[in-house]
């Protein structure tokens, strides 16, 4: 018996160094206003799925904190602090302007803040009391998640589904408003996902109303912002967003009133609330973390501030405060002049250069040439000078950026126009070239009438040209003449300049090659091929050491060979003169015998 306690005890005691020793760092966020956690084990905390995490911070900070924030490196621009959110933005809800981009176009699963864009969706594409009824689809959603418990057949407002999916969240209301709203839940992520491409956005993708995790199912702060920017200009949603309390009276199914709470504290709860805050929406899965997007307004200026994947909601609630901090501080909003606000056509076409012309005298010709506003807000850092922001023209936008950086953005575009054109008299060969072309006396329109002035001008050119063909032809052989050796040069240089360009980026792949193959290596390897390019290196320089001492060995023996020959012969051109003496002297002593004889 004895043994048998002390084995327990000894059990208890194990377990509780073993559980005193698991760190705080892997301590996740948990779920709190009906949100699902999903353990590795595949099972679930909490009671709902797809909103705001409880309020459990960990005591280690993420890597995410040390992330770059794009907007601190612009010049003159007031430094934002780091957040633990691994992705954030704050926008100037007038002018469009981000104060604050830390990740901004970074991938981010978005949890239940895509309800945001739901709401948005159904709200241009239905009314208020219009009467939704659900189907089953109210079932296909995750077991767990949140949901306000919707019957197959079960009728309400599309205003009161609106309050239960901006308020509670919830799932099965969202499936219901799509099937609604498109015929289909298919039907309405598509319009979804084309509604984000109007809007601009560059890195969105949803594939379902509600926001539960799907790996196509993402998108960024900036596209957030965005989105929000776009749904808060509708009053409905404002009203709905910015609402505490809501009750839902009792349906054809339910015999009972649901009474939601809007999850978004920073409207009402003592530790999280924030003066001027407006609305919002929150949002957790346990691959996104906590998201949250709130917009607040102090004195005339509107601030969206979207972050997220953070772990814990209260840590998305107090980061949000202190961004909304920043953009109310550091920035203001200015009014910056449009130039083409007080133009008049005939300074845009330039009339007054030309002379006196019959077309001066039309009256259109005074009005605006475009439609502009005569100002435009920018928003810009507190102290700035208005000369400090430029401006640049991308189709029929004016984008007013502050060191490269988009501060604020206005339409324009040419003013309508319908006026007559009177043209100076020609000559008589123009009249009879005029003959043969047909022309028109009235132009409508403000283009009809820029077309009608160069297909004059393209007239009066070719009149020239009937009465003075032979100067024409000379003029053309002239330019011809000039032309074709340019063209030439041209030719012969772009040539050379592309086969330059080629060697070079072949040059450049090379060294992108060998740089690639020496940061594959180790440096070991590294070090044995330097040695065997030594040792190769070694034995060439001794190889060509030899070879030449054998060719000066070579040339040696040459020489010696030459000396010998030329030894060889020096001998036996004296030999042979030697034999020519040696006769000549036994013939003489011939000669005397016989002399001798005959004495």
């Amino acid at each position: 018996m004895k043994k048998s306690k002390i084995r327990i005890l000894s059990l208890v005691i194990l377990v509780s160094v073993l559980l005193a020793g698991v760190p705080a760092g892997y301590v996740m966020a948990s779920a709190q206003d009906g949100e699902t956690v999903h353990d590795g084990d595949g099972q679930t905390d909490g009671q709902d799925g797809g909103e705001e995490s409880a309020e459990e911070e960990t005591e280690y900070i993420p890597e995410s904190y040390y992330l770059p924030i794009e907007s601190n490196k612009i010049k003159g621009w007031p430094q934002g602090k780091q957040i633990e959110a691994e992705a954030a933005a704050v926008m100037d809800a007038s002018t469009g302007a981000f104060l604050y981009s830390k990740n901004a176009e970074a991938k981010e699963y978005p949890a239940s803040i895509t309800k945001i864009m739901t709401a948005l969706v159904a709200l241009e594409n239905s009314s208020l009391d219009e009467e939704v009824t659900y189907s089953e689809i109210v079932f296909n959603i995750e077991f767990g998640s949140s949901h306000l418990g919707i019957q197959p057949g079960e009728k309400m407002t599309m205003e009161d589904a609106l309050y239960g999916l901006m308020l509670e969240s919830a799932n099965d209301i969202a499936m219901g408003i799509a099937e609604h709203v498109a015929g289909s839940v298919d039907g309405f992520v598509q319009m979804m996902n084309d509604k984000a491409a109007q809007l601009g956005c560059v890195n969105t993708h949803f594939a379902n109303p509600h926001g539960l995790f799907d790996e196509q199912h993402y998108t960024c702060a900036r596209d957030m912002a965005i989105i929000t920017q776009a749904a808060i200009a509708n009053p409905t949603f404002c009203k709905i967003t910015g609402t505490v309390e809501y009750t839902i009276e009792k349906t054809n199914k339910v015999d009972e009133n649901r009474y939601l709470l809007n999850h978004q504290k920073m409207l009402y709860d003592d530790e999280f609330k924030y003066d001027g805050c407006l609305g919002g929406k929150t949002g957790f899965v346990t691959e996104s973390l906590n998201t949250l997007v709130t917009f607040a307004q102090k004195d005339d200026k509107k601030l969206i501030c979207i972050i997220l994947k953070v772990n814990g909601s209260g840590k998305t609630f107090t980061e949000t405060a202190d961004l909304l901090d920043y953009g109310f501080t550091n920035f203001v909003n200015q009014d910056v002049k449009n130039p083409e606000a007080n133009m008049s056509r005939a300074e845009l076409m330039g009339i007054c250069s030309f002379g006196k012309m019959g077309m001066m005298t039309d009256e259109e010709l005074k009005k605006p040439a475009f439609i502009v506003n005569e100002n435009t807000e920018v928003t810009v850092p507190a102290g700035t000078d208005p000369s400090a922001v430029k401006r640049k023209i991308e189709g029929q936008q004016a984008v007013y950026m502050y060191e490269n950086w988009p501060v604020g953005e206005d339409q324009i575009s040419l003013a309508p126009a319908a006026f007559n054109v009177s043209l100076p008299k020609a000559s008589e060969t123009y009249l009879k070239y005029q003959d043969r072309v047909p022309q028109t006396e009235e132009s409508e329109g403000f283009i009809d009438n820029a077309v009608g002035t160069v297909q004059s001008v393209w007239n009066r050119f070719w009149g020239w040209i009937y009465d003075n063909d032979l100067l024409a032809a000379l003029i053309v052989l002239i330019l011809l003449l000039v032309l074709i050796p340019i063209l030439v040069i041209g030719i012969v240089r772009n040539h050379n300049s592309q086969k330059i360009r080629k060697q070079r980026q072949r040059e450049k792949e090379e060294r992108i090659k060998r740089e690639e193959e020496i940061d594959r290596k180790s440096t070991l390897e590294i070090e044995a091929e330097l040695r065997a390019e030594i040792e190769a290196d070694r034995l060439r320089r001794e190889e060509e050491a030899a070879r030449m001492m054998e060719e000066e060995k070579e040339e040696k023996e040459i020489e010696e060979a030459e000396k010998f020959i030329e030894q060889r012969e020096a001998i036996e051109e004296a030999g042979s003169v030697n034999v020519k003496d040696v006769g000549q002297v036994t013939a003489e002593g011939g000669q005397d015998e016989e002399e001798e004889e005959q004495v």
